[in-house]
């Protein structure tokens, strides 16, 4: 009899008036939704100054991962919402001067100790993946990341369950049940309120990148490596054919179209630096792949006579949008040879239209056009190239003859790495790459029909 009535004194010790709880679903929905537009202003603020001291490259996300992400962030504001829904509903006495609730109170402690637990915690892997993400331009970290998301929903939900359970004597499952329903219902609705105009903004941070701007589609190659050179020795040149012509910028956001203005870029960027750095700087081209190709040799003769000696080609990146500038380069080194001046007997290409190209008095495809390189190869030995084209091949259509013969050539030094030193030919020293590189070079020539 006394533990019967013990049980219900304590059950009533934790009433709460069906008013103070409607008064609280109501606040809990209010804060939510204020802290859910607070955070979404917070993160969309933060990947506009990210863009605004990286080149004006927007972090993207896919359609999947942004819904993914709203969802995690109504979730963080509902649970922030409980945290102080639940002390106002519990953090009261019932009636004017009621005794001391030790059962409120250890309710409440245990809660607020979670929470600053479960919170710390996961703020030291924000910053872990806060810090890793410092060197990611897409959204290649947060689809590695979706399980700690995953963790992060799973485990909150039972700290605000295990806050809760007091309140519930029976049918915990089926509360449970419902409860869980309800809170993911409502992040849910929430996650799916737009407070901020995404797509305005994003045209106006992209309006400043110099790729989007411009629309420059750059070409892709699988023979591509990254960037090492550093940045500071990297002078960018953006090259596309506009109405007017040709039209040239840097990343001083001053766009020319004479070369005597090119000339004045380059002059300010060499003051920069002694004079001992300066066959060190890089220059990188960044080419729309429909520039005619009479437009890149009058850039690159420029470059040469400006005392240039190393070139990249930038390369897209087919997992990134095209105005992220990436790392993905195709280099070589600027040289003063002439078809005349080859001493050996060049291979001569011809660059046709549609794919097509002249090799040996024969119309070949890119794909038969490799055969029969490497059977020349194999039969007389290597040879520089000439590749022949008219002043309106595109840049698309040159570059494609020009990855492939470096992709041959590179087959060559794979395959004697591997027979002679069983390793791969990037992870052998520098002394033998280079032994190899003579063995096998590549030369190439440019030469106008």
């Amino acid at each position: 009899m006394l533990k019967k009535i013990f049980i219900q004194k304590r059950q009533l010790s934790l009433d709460i008036s069906k008013r103070r709880i409607f008064i609280g679903f109501f606040l809990g929905l209010f804060f939510a939704v204020i802290f859910y537009a607070l955070l979404k202003l917070i993160s969309k603020s933060l990947v506009v100054f990210d863009a605004m001291f990286n080149g004006y490259e927007l972090v993207t996300l896919t359609e999947a991962n942004y819904q993914l992400y709203s969802f995690f962030i109504a979730f963080i504001a509902v649970n922030f919402s409980f945290s102080i829904v639940f002390e106002f509903l519990v953090n009261t006495p019932i009636g004017f001067l009621e005794p001391y609730n030790y059962k409120r109170k250890n309710i409440l402690n245990s809660q607020r100790v979670t929470n600053w637990f479960l919170l710390n915690t996961f703020c030291r892997v924000a910053f872990v993946f806060g810090t890793l993400s410092l060197s990611f331009k897409n959204d290649d970290l947060f689809t590695e990341m979706n399980y700690i998301i995953y963790l992060i929903i799973i485990v909150f939900i039972g700290q605000m369950w295990l806050s809760i359970r007091w309140f519930t004597m029976d049918n915990k499952a089926k509360f449970f049940l419902i409860f869980i329903s309800v809170i993911l219902l409502i992040t849910f609705i929430i996650s799916k309120i737009e407070f901020i105009n995404n797509v305005t903004i994003n045209k106006s941070v992209l309006s400043q990148n110099i790729l989007y701007k411009h629309k420059i589609d750059r070409v892709t190659s699988g023979e591509s490596q990254d960037l090492t050179e550093d940045r500071y020795l990297l002078f960018n040149l953006y090259l596309k054919e506009g109405k007017n012509g040709l039209i040239l910028e840097t990343d001083n956001k001053n766009q020319f179209t004479e070369l005597v203005s090119l000339s004045d870029k380059i002059n300010i960027f060499k003051k920069r630096f002694p004079k001992r750095l300066e066959p060190f700087i890089t220059y990188v081209l960044y080419i729309d792949k429909d520039l005619c190709m009479s437009n890149v040799k009058k850039i690159q003769q420029y470059l040469k006579d400006k005392g240039a000696y190393r070139t990249h080609y930038s390369v897209k990146d087919k997992e990134h949008p095209f105005f992220i500038r990436g790392n993905k380069t195709f280099g070589f080194t600027i040289n003063d040879f002439k078809p005349e001046d080859l001493k050996s007997k060049a291979i001569k290409i011809s660059i046709s239209k549609k794919g097509k190209y002249f090799f040996q008095n024969n119309l070949l495809s890119k794909e038969d056009l490799k055969t029969s390189i490497i059977k020349k190869f194999k039969k007389d030995g290597f040879s520089p190239f000439i590749f022949s084209y008219n002043d309106s091949t595109k840049f698309e259509e040159y570059f494609e003859v020009l990855s492939l013969t470096k992709n041959i050539v590179n087959e060559f030094r794979d395959d004697y790495a591997e027979k002679g030193y069983h390793q791969n030919y990037n992870t052998l020293s520098k002394e033998l790459q280079k032994q190899i590189k003579e063995k096998f070079y590549w030369v190439f020539v440019g030469e106008v029909n």
